[in-house]
């Protein structure tokens, strides 16, 4: 899987662009009691080809819950078959190399012995954002990476 950090504005406009989300954030055309952020909590909203990842109370993030909300999001894109997908880490950069972990581990599926293999993600941009904080944060998104895999 090829990984790189983008800014917003170039990032690949064609992919399933996943959010994460707390409890008591808002979002246009979403209802409450359909999407509240609680933790693992997934909505697909088809009309941006968007997910939106719930994290649970905002105060409470840790890496461990950005690993495992990535985890859950990257192993539900392999059931769908998406190929391309953008993460937008950009308000929890010291967490992006968890959130990384957490998007290879959940793609991750033991088929040796199967005929047919599900495919997996090609290629994943980081919505990293523009400045100095990126140069650390693509070491770190690299380590991450190699320690996954």
């Amino acid at each position: 899987m090829k990984i790189q950090c983008v800014e917003r504005e170039k990032s690949d406009k064609e992919a399933l662009r996943i959010g994460f989300a707390t409890s008591g954030e808002t979002f246009p055309g979403v209802e409450a009691p359909e999407f509240a952020g609680k933790r693992n909590h997934l909505l697909r909203l088809h009309d941006g080809n968007r997910l939106l990842v719930g994290l649970g109370d905002a105060g409470e993030v840790t890496s461990e819950i950005l690993r495992n909300a990535a985890s859950t999001a990257f192993s539900r894109l392999r059931q769908w078959k998406v190929r391309r997908a953008v993460l937008d880490v950009s308000r929890h950069l010291p967490h992006a190399a968890a959130c990384v972990e957490g998007a290879i581990l959940g793609q991750y599926r033991f088929e040796d012995y199967r005929d047919e293999k599900t495919p997996s993600l090609s290629a994943l941009s980081l919505i990293c954002g523009s400045g100095a904080a990126t140069a650390t944060v693509k070491k770190a998104v690299k380590a991450a990476a190699t320690l996954a895999e």
